[in-house]
């Protein structure tokens, strides 16, 4: 047995570490909103399903609940197939292919040796499997070793091949810009059409014979002689159709942009069930001839009992789908939450309820409390509410004309607040907000947001790298520099003089970070990450969160010099607050909301001491790491284990393992501390299958 663990190593200038089993609990919408884009149940009960960001899911109670599971990539999954309930691989752009032997548990990041679109994959049994794909022109992978090795086939057709079906062992097909058949078990492929103006995105076969093709455009294809003839059937619709199956002979489910179909006739006709779903349906699948599921965007699945006859939703939203800006977290038990279409919500109890308030607008709205009772949301068209019994009632105020739009608002207590807006906006009130005084911050760009520290020190920034303190409580406002002409979209301090900023467009610069009052801005730098940071926020006196798009949560308990990331899924998160050191909420786009009882903080995955059954190879930790990280893997029986580090031209830098060593688990630390900047990589051989891991070195 021959095990390859190949590392990536870049040096940086901040550390950005990568954890598992994220402890932020879904409290809407329910189960989740995370984006899928393919579903697999293997039972009546035990399912997967696979997304945008990384975004793997697991479900072990018929679709009612699902259990997030870290995929080890942030690229987008498109591709999923389990042959039984441990072994599943799934499949994504840029070339991801991962593997699981455990349900899920771990997955271990396989290497293709191409950095190309894969869009499917389907295994014959235990060892034969195929992937499809885009190159230059459409791909067809091949394994016979259960993924350790794949023969690539290119240009099997000029255009892109995505689905892919196997009647039997020999007999498969897969489609896309055109449609090709296998007899031989899939080592070669023959072209049965070619340059469809609607490209294929599924295809199923119910014989060797007998089979549907379905596609962009409304198109649906159907052959009943094992493809020679492919016949046009009228669909009725001008929808994408994104995915086809068969549940028997005759019965088989299509769905898509808004619509799902079926037929009773083998495909020959197809009829509207008209679900009218809220998202986009992305796949169906059965798991026998009566039970299936379909997935969709924003978590809006539905599941049948009844082969396809009737489907219920699995789409709960306990209060609303809207967009939520803003959250105030006063206690360990209230909160409210602000959003889009002047929505409000409160919680008295925890987020086991969430109760709606009535706000007299539909504009968006930010909303922030001086204490249980009293505080401001405020929005466009210069909206300024006000409430001092817990939002029961909301009244209007005045601060500036209709045509302004307010942004953020800040309460430093129940008679002081300020707050933000286009144009340079900055109002500050000290009565309650009977009163409004408008100051100037010497600038005509939007800010959007602000920090109010104490009577007389606040912060404020905005668009083009904007960035103001005062240091009067508001009547002269200081220019900082540091910003360039970043898009600055929230800010937070500890005290006077410790404080972080957000950065929301620049592929470069994440957070800039400050501990004299702003004299100074050091950008922090979180390679590898595009993360759209929206908001940052102090919890305690050392720990601080982010939060960014496709689910990121950023946190340090440093004061902001390092960070650990972890992803929820892939809903945009929008603002955090926390009650204590240990309870806060998040929320986000379509009505996202996540709270932690234990501060957000994330575990890593602790080795088992008895013997396994099968080598595993679990992601090294922390990840990028400075200086050193810790390599975990298990051997069934003794082997001799060998680890090296290698430079970018192939010179051995450092040997870490020689020797024999026991079955069982295996902790190494490597420390990178005398390494010059540069790409390393590492090799782990241990006489036997291949796996890699991404490691990532940080000073």
């Amino acid at each position: 047995m021959k095990i390859k663990l190949i590392f990536l190593t870049v040096i940086c200038s901040f550390l950005l570490v990568q954890e598992v089993f994220s402890q932020w609990v879904w409290q809407n919408p329910l189960p989740t909103s995370n984006s899928s884009s393919n579903v697999q149940f293997l039972s009546t009960l035990t399912g997967y399903e696979v997304g945008a960001a990384g975004l793997i899911q697991k479900s072990t109670d018929g679709g009612t609940s699902w259990k997030l599971q870290t995929s080890g990539t942030e690229n987008n999954l498109s591709g999923l197939y389990f042959f039984d309930v441990n072994t599943g691989f799934v499949c994504g752009r840029a070339g991801t292919l991962i593997k699981t032997t455990n349900g899920g548990n771990n997955w271990t990041i396989l290497s293709t040796g191409l950095l190309l679109q894969y869009y499917n994959v389907y295994f014959l049994n235990s060892n034969t499997g195929f992937i499809t794909g885009t190159g230059s022109g459409g791909i067809i992978m091949k394994t016979t070793n259960a993924g350790v090795n794949w023969n690539t086939q290119t240009h099997v057709i000029e255009t892109d091949l995505i689905g892919i079906t196997f009647c039997d062992a020999n007999t498969g097909y897969a489609v896309g810009g055109g449609i090709v058949k296998t007899t031989n078990g899939g080592d070669n492929w023959v072209i049965q059409q070619n340059s469809f103006a609607n490209y294929l995105w599924s295809v199923s076969f119910t014989s060797t014979t007998n089979g549907v093709s379905v596609g962009e455009a409304g198109t649906i294809k159907r052959t009943t002689n094992g493809g020679t003839n492919w016949t046009t059937i009228t669909s009725g619709t001008t929808s994408w159709l994104q995915s086809v199956v068969f549940s028997n002979v005759n019965n088989g489910t299509m769905v898509g942009t808004g619509i799902c179909f079926r037929t009773t006739n083998g495909g020959a006709a197809w009829t509207n069930q008209n679900l009218s779903p809220t998202s986009y349906m992305t796949n169906v699948c059965y798991s026998d001839s009566l039970n299936g599921h379909i997935s969709c965007s924003l978590g809006q699945n539905y599941k049948t009992a009844d082969g396809g006859v009737n489907w219920i939703s699995q789409f709960t939203t306990s209060f609303t789908s809207n967009d939520l800006f803003s959250v105030d977290c006063i206690d360990a038990n209230t909160a409210t939450a602000t959003g889009s279409g002047g929505t409000i919500y409160r919680t008295t109890n925890g987020g086991v309820n969430w109760n709606p308030q009535t706000s007299g607008t539909t504009q968006p709205l930010t909303v922030d409390f001086s204490s249980v009772n009293t505080g401001f949301a405020v929005g466009y068209g210069a909206k300024v509410l006000r409430t001092t019994n817990g939002g029961t009632n909301w009244l209007s105020q005045t601060a500036g004309p209709t045509r302004d739009l307010y942004f953020s608002v800040k309460c430093l207590d129940d008679n002081n607040a300020m707050l933000t807006g286009d144009s340079g906006i900055v109002y500050k009130t000290t009565n309650g907000g009977n009163n409004w005084l408008l100051f100037s911050a010497n600038t005509t760009e939007s800010l959007y947001g602000i920090d109010y520290i104490d009577i007389n020190t606040a912060v404020v920034v905005g668009y083009n790298g904007k960035i103001f303190r005062t240091t009067n409580g508001g009547t002269n406002w200081t220019s900082q520099t540091g910003g360039g002409t970043d898009y600055l979209t929230s800010v937070s301090f500890l005290n006077a003089n410790t404080g972080l900023i957000t950065i929301t467009a620049n592929a470069a610069t994440d957070l800039l970070r400050t501990t004299n009052g702003g004299t100074n801005w050091t950008p922090i730098s979180l390679t590898g990450n595009s993360l759209g940071l929206s908001t940052v926020k102090f919890i305690d006196a050392s720990t601080c969160l982010a939060l960014g798009k496709y689910g990121k949560i950023l946190r340090s308990t440093n004061l902001g010099l390092t960070w650990t990331t972890q992803t929820i899924g892939n809903p945009n998160l929008l603002s955090v607050s926390f009650a204590n050191s240990n309870v806060g909420f998040i929320v986000g786009n379509a009505g996202t909301i996540l709270k932690t009882t234990n501060g957000g903080v994330t575990t890593v995955p602790i080795a088992q001491t008895n013997t396994p059954v099968n080598f595993q190879l679990l992601q090294n930790y922390p990840n990028p790491f400075n200086p050193t990280t810790k390599i975990v893997y298990t051997i069934p029986k003794t082997e001799l284990v060998k680890l090296k580090i290698f430079d970018e031209t192939g010179r051995e830098v450092m040997t870490i393992v020689n020797q024999i060593e026991n079955a069982g688990t295996h902790t190494i630390e490597f420390n990178g501390e005398n390494l010059a900047s540069g790409i390393y990589f590492g090799e782990i051989e241990v006489d036997g299958l291949s796996e890699t891991r991404k490691m990532m070195l940080v000073k």
